[in-house]
């Protein structure tokens, strides 16, 4: 089974309403959107996505750039990146053939979640 068809049945499962997209998944928890994104070209590949945190402009550059670096130099497994003037986070690990999702996927979205408050913390 693929991982994208393994976490959209995970997600079903734990009582998520996930949605198949051209990307991969979407899906909400605790008011926020994430992306759970198709890496079936390597399936060892988890990429779980927490979309525009934070809309960029020439004002706040410099300040949503500098909590960027922050935040990817304080956190484990994740990383900022800007993506069409929007701030996304992303949790990213390698995984076997045989995941746990039912400990891959609370761990990450916790990191998410711990990402955007340093986020936050340092903007």
């Amino acid at each position: 089974m693929s991982t994208v068809n393994m976490m959209m049945e995970y997600l079903q499962k734990e009582g998520f309403m996930p949605k198949r997209e051209s990307f991969g998944i979407a899906f909400r928890y605790q008011m926020k959107n994430y992306f759970f994104l198709d890496n079936d070209d390597d399936p060892s590949f988890f990429q779980l996505v927490m979309p525009g945190i934070c809309d960029v402009n020439d004002d706040n550059r410099a300040r949503a750039l500098l909590a960027m670096d922050a935040m990817n130099g304080a956190v484990k497994v994740a990383k900022a990146s800007t993506f069409n003037d929007e701030v996304w986070l992303y949790a990213e690990l390698l995984i076997d053939s045989t995941p746990e999702l039912g400990d891959i996927v609370p761990r990450a979205l916790g990191i998410l979640q711990h990402a955007y408050n340093v986020f936050a913390e340092k903007y």
